[in-house]
């Protein structure tokens, strides 16, 4: 065995802060302070590593050679969907991933920056190696979905936890010299004591604590910070119908109402008939196809460019601004990090581990992250893009699906989530909440929201005018087909989309002429996800059919499809222009 192996700090922790280990002696100790549990062990040369006390248990195994193809328990695991990275090669910085059955090794990180964490099933437990001899420092940023390591030609594999254990690394020293250590002692079993009683008192008070919260809320503007304690406990909280709620709480009542930011436009900038590639140009006013989404809004004004911001003041921690709606973006998706993200690889987390990554994570200087709702996530879909729809400029080194905080309203096991990979698609089913998909975390708190979202104007009979107070948009009151103050006269009409965008082009409502056919964000905006048939806030749009409506962008995947959104339940997907369905149109406010 080499220098490098003869002795090895195995801290695990859950926290986002450098690990500092310092020499203690050979035994292993355990601490309990604040619901985490400490621990520190030096190893030498160890066949069998376990750690363990009443409340769990954690196993390595060592083993001598490196395989070259994966283990029976390997397999195993692999078919519970656990492995994604497989083995890491701290002496080369070499890891390996399981290819068709196979341990293909990955580019070597750079020297002194190796990181990675483990999960087990359905909880999280970081895994730090520091090496004694070399002083290399193993740093628990980068996620991999991890349950084997290598060493040179050793390497540790879990073998088996009986939960969801929590440590964070602490010497603990024998010396007289290193006082902090016997403070450090006193004070954990100070703290287990105190944690019990704390934990007591939550368990009897939650009701009472959610009850004085509410009232907080009480005449309250949607998204007003609020505090309320929930188990398992989140630091975003949110007034939603003046009560005060922690979204993700696992269902409906506690999904973010809306978007609390200006909408962004959708970076479709060419135009569309409805079979065609991209038009050379887009249509003159009068002209069949003239008021698609390429034809108005932010886009028709800046470059792409302007849009994102890619903050590299911390290399490995990138963070995007975005520039129109305000919103601060973990520049990668949870498991890489570099400065293109090209370090380390996507994390599957289920849905509840996605929202306890993004409260705890500390990522670029900020540790007020959160799992974005769908309004939120939807924002960074690119509509000119696919395979993945986004700014791969801003946010590199992404595909596949992504969650939002937000649970389905018809079935408690779905949240709502984003596939960036197939155009974009905002949807609440195949997101069970059991499953693993991917993440990216948002930060940025919303300014002074409007006590009243939506107005409903009457001043013209038999024309009303919604005022949407937070994105300043002016919308027809009634679906297209339908007048009256109460939309009670008429038929809800329906439409292909050549024929949606010249109604909305054509006109006149309210004594106003400049309505045009929303955009794919812009009617995503009016969802209610707090309700289905319809998904729409129907004290402000009334009659509104529980039925698909056409947006003014084009599905970039496939221009035959108009982007759409379905009011029965709110998702988002691309139909056929041909059919005929449901339109309300928008104008800019004053």
């Amino acid at each position: 065995m080499s220098a490098y192996q003869t002795k090895w700090m195995i801290g695990v922790f859950l926290a986002s802060t450098m690990l500092i280990a310092g020499r203690c002696d050979e035994s292993s100790h355990w601490h309990h302070h604040d619901d985490v549990f400490a621990l520190s062990k030096i190893i030498d040369d160890p066949a069998v590593v376990t750690f363990e006390d009443d409340l769990g248990s954690l196993t390595f195994t060592s083993v001598d050679t490196v395989p070259t193809e994966p283990t029976e328990h390997m397999r195993a695991l692999l078919t519970q969907g656990v492995i994604n990275l497989v083995l890491y090669n701290l002496e080369t910085g070499v890891s390996y991933r399981l290819t068709d059955g196979t341990l293909v090794p990955d580019q070597p990180d750079a020297p002194g920056e190796y990181r990675i964490s483990v999960l087990d099933l359905g909880r999280t437990i970081h895994v730090v190696f520091y090496n004694g001899f070399a002083g290399n420092e193993l740093r628990p940023t980068i996620e991999y979905r991890a349950l084997i390591f290598v060493s040179a030609n050793q390497y540790f594999e879990i073998e088996s936890f009986s939960r969801a254990i929590e440590f964070h690394e602490e010497c603990v020293c024998d010396t007289d010299t290193e006082t902090g250590c016997d403070a450090d002692t006193d004070t954990d079993t100070d703290t287990d004591t105190d944690t019990d009683t704390d934990t007591d008192t939550n368990t009897d008070t939650d009701t009472d604590t959610d009850t004085d919260t509410d009232t907080d809320c009480s005449g309250q503007p949607n998204f007003t910070p609020c505090h309320v304690v929930t188990v398992p406990d989140r630091s975003y909280d949110i007034c939603v119908n003046e009560v005060c709620v922690s979204p993700g709480c696992g269902d409906a009542t506690c999904n973010a109402p809306g978007p609390h930011f200006p909408l962004a436009d959708t970076n479709q900038r060419r135009c569309y008939d409805e079979i065609h590639p991209p038009l050379s140009q887009c249509p003159e006013p009068g002209d069949i196809f003239y008021g698609q989404d390429a034809q108005y809004g932010w886009d028709t004004i800046y470059p792409e460019t302007e849009r994102f911001t890619r903050d590299l003041a911390i290399t490995y921690e990138p963070v995007v601004q975005d520039n129109v709606t305000g919103l601060i973006w973990q520049g990668c998706g949870a498991g890489q990090n570099g400065s293109s993200c090209e370090n380390g690889h996507l994390m599957l987390y289920n849905w509840a581990d996605a929202l306890a990554y993004c409260d705890s994570l500390s990522w670029g200087g900020h540790i007020d992250w959160r799992l974005p709702d769908e309004y939120e996530l939807n924002s960074i879909v690119d509509a000119g893009r696919n395979a993945p729809a986004l700014d791969t400029a801003a946010f590199p080194a992404t595909s596949y699906e992504f969650w939002t905080s937000s649970s389905s309203v018809t079935n408690m096991t779905d949240a709502w989530g984003i596939n960036f990979h197939h155009y974009g698609n905002v949807q609440n089913f195949g997101f069970e909440k059991n499953d693993f998909v991917y993440s990216r975390c948002v930060r940025g708190d919303p300014g002074e929201m409007p006590a009243q979202r939506f107005t409903r104007d009457t001043a013209v009979s038999g024309y009303p005018v919604i005022v949407d107070n937070t994105t300043g948009l002016q919308w027809q009151g009634c679906a297209a087909g339908l007048i009256g103050d109460t939309c009670t006269i008429g038929t809800a009409g329906t439409y292909d989309w050549k024929d949606a965008l010249a109604y909305c082009e054509a006109l006149i409502w309210a004594g106003n002429s400049d309505w045009r056919l929303p955009n794919r964000i812009e009617l995503q905006s009016i969802v209610n996800n707090h309700a289905v048939n319809p998904a729409i806030n129907t004290a402000a749009f009334l009659a509104t059919p529980s039925d698909w409506f056409f947006t003014s962008s084009t599905s970039f995947a496939n221009v035959n499809n108009a982007w759409s959104v379905d009011f029965r339940d709110g998702v988002v997907f691309t139909i056929g222009k041909y059919p005929e369905h449901h339109i309300r149109c928008i104008r800019d406010g004053s």
